[in-house]
């Protein structure tokens, strides 16, 4: 069990796009221990992969979640069999790389910011 402790959320902002075809990277740090139950992405726009990783301090690189041909009407809370332990100062990094315009030269968007949510316990 996780345990009685409140859930909390650490979000990440993608920052807004520069050139709509340019992957984006962003990152936050944890100042505190956690232990990460689930992951809610919000796309603005569909995405031809997303990948949240963690780079623990002592440098090594944990696979948190890897969406591939994900599209903006996926807003879902993706838990976790297991909870993951990460220690103070683990960073977590974000890279999007945008889907190609369909035949059209469409892409489907929604008005909301790019936003990556980890919910967690504070250790």
């Amino acid at each position: 069990p996780v345990s009685d402790r409140t859930l909390e959320a650490l979000t990440l902002d993608g920052p807004p796009p520069v050139d709509a075809a340019a992957a984006r990277t962003f990152s936050s740090t944890f100042s505190r221990p956690a232990r990460v139950v689930a992951i809610r992405p919000r796309l603005d726009r569909a995405y031809q992969a997303v990948d949240v990783r963690a780079v623990l301090p002592a440098g090594r690189t944990v696979s948190l979640l890897q969406l591939h041909a994900a599209q903006p009407q996926w807003y879902r809370r993706y838990w976790f069999a297991d909870a993951v332990e990460l220690p103070a100062g683990t960073r977590i990094e974000v890279v999007v790389l945008p889907a190609p315009p369909d035949g059209l030269g469409l892409s489907p968007t929604r008005p909301d910011p790019l936003q990556i949510s980890l919910d967690y316990v504070p250790q």
